[in-house]
């Protein structure tokens, strides 16, 4: 019977270790959806917005424009687009904030523009007829007003464009142009955000961009970096959170992008967060050197060399026992011995408890307690 001492798992595995992700993608500025009358999307759809969205409104099924602040159907009008002009000679006063009125086409008056009016006959361009049988009168459409020589001239209003558009007018015809760092359809002007475009000519891969106003922003650090040269725009580097024991001496510290330090290990080692570990022959070696029993496992060692070092070295996992020997062993097999105190697969101490195992050399393990009782098939 031998006294072993359990090797935790990780020391038997040969799996490489997982490094942390690099996050090297820019945190992206979320974007924000345009709005009408103070209500984004006019409450008629949904904001594709956030640091996945594009800033665009996706309109309910009778809505669309810009902001859903038309109709989709043409004729249509009302707060829901359910109601259909009926004007058979005139202009509808049609969309989510039309009533239907009908602006009749002079001489023709009446709620549907289907009755002639003798008061209409002489109306200027641009002008309907209001009110009713020959009492009606010729009135300028909106978004036009009557001139000294009675004539009816165009006008640009808040109905027509947005409060950060250019208007301009020309016979009937109204046009709306965003102003310099807007952009939209005129009706509807939402600020030019400089995020959205190449990251804003930040570098990209230790900045974020902030939008700051219309077609303004600012480049500033992720977090856990710190400005080169004084200004973000240059890029940023990281400051550093290594410690003196933020790793095991077995690993290296690298301060990730999160501004926290790791502990990372070569790819023939695994690591727990703290340290790293190699295979067990190189294990072995260390807990000769610094372990409780430095000094102590120089005949294990040896007997393990001979026996399967090529195993110990490249194969895995395995869980080891390791017998302490106060003198080398004498007149055996070192390969089947050594291979006796081996048990494929990663195995913690309280897992074998009580349970019998095959061991890699074709010996039985049972343990129990602190004691490890085999059947050995070695000479």
């Amino acid at each position: 019977m031998f006294l072993f001492s359990h090797i935790s798992p990780y020391l038997a595995s040969l799996y490489l270790c997982t490094p942390h992700p690099k996050d090297t993608n820019p945190v992206l500025v979320p974007h924000t959806c345009p709005s009408w009358s103070g209500k984004t999307c006019n409450y008629r759809g949904s904001c594709s917005d956030g640091e996945t969205g594009n800033g665009t409104c996706i309109c309910d099924d009778k809505f669309s424009g810009f902001a859903c602040n038309e109709c989709k159907n043409p004729n249509a009008y009302g707060v829901n687009c359910d109601k259909e002009c009926d004007c058979n000679r005139g202009v509808c006063n049609k969309g989510p904030e039309g009533d239907g009125q009908c602006f009749c086409q002079p001489p023709f008056t009446g709620k549907r523009c289907d009755q002639l009016s003798s008061g209409c006959r002489s109306c200027p361009p641009y002008s309907f007829c209001r009110g009713d049988g020959d009492a009606a009168v010729c009135d300028c459409l909106p978004g036009h007003r009557k001139t000294s020589q009675g004539k009816c001239a165009t006008v640009c209003s808040s109905r027509d464009c947005d409060e950060n558009a250019q208007c301009s007018s020309q016979g009937s015809k109204v046009t709306c142009v965003c102003k310099p760092d807007y952009e939209g359809n005129g009706r509807v002007c939402v600020p030019k955000n400089p995020c959205n475009q190449n990251n804003g000519d930040c570098p990209v891969n230790s900045t974020v961009c902030a939008f700051s106003g219309a077609n303004k922003s600012t480049c500033q650090c992720m977090a856990g970096m710190r400005p080169v040269g004084g200004s973000a725009q240059f890029g940023c580097e990281l400051v550093s959170a290594c410690l003196k024991d933020s790793c095991h001496p077995s690993a290296s510290c690298r301060t990730g992008l999160d501004g926290h330090d790791r502990c990372e290990c070569s790819s023939e080692q695994i690591g727990d967060g703290w340290r790293c570990y190699g295979n067990l022959m190189e294990q072995l070696l260390e807990l000769d050197r610094t372990g409780d029993h430095r000094g102590n496992l120089t005949e294990t060692i040896a007997l393990f060399e001979k026996g399967c070092s090529l195993l110990l070295n490249h194969g895995g996992p395995i869980t080891a026992f390791i017998p302490l020997l106060r003198a080398p062993l004498t007149r055996v097999n070192e390969e089947e011995v050594c291979k006796n105190h081996l048990i494929l697969g990663e195995h913690l101490y309280k897992d074998l408890e009580g349970k019998d195992f095959s061991l890699y050399g074709g010996g039985r393990l049972r343990s129990k307690g602190n004691k490890v009782n085999t059947q050995d098939t070695w000479k």
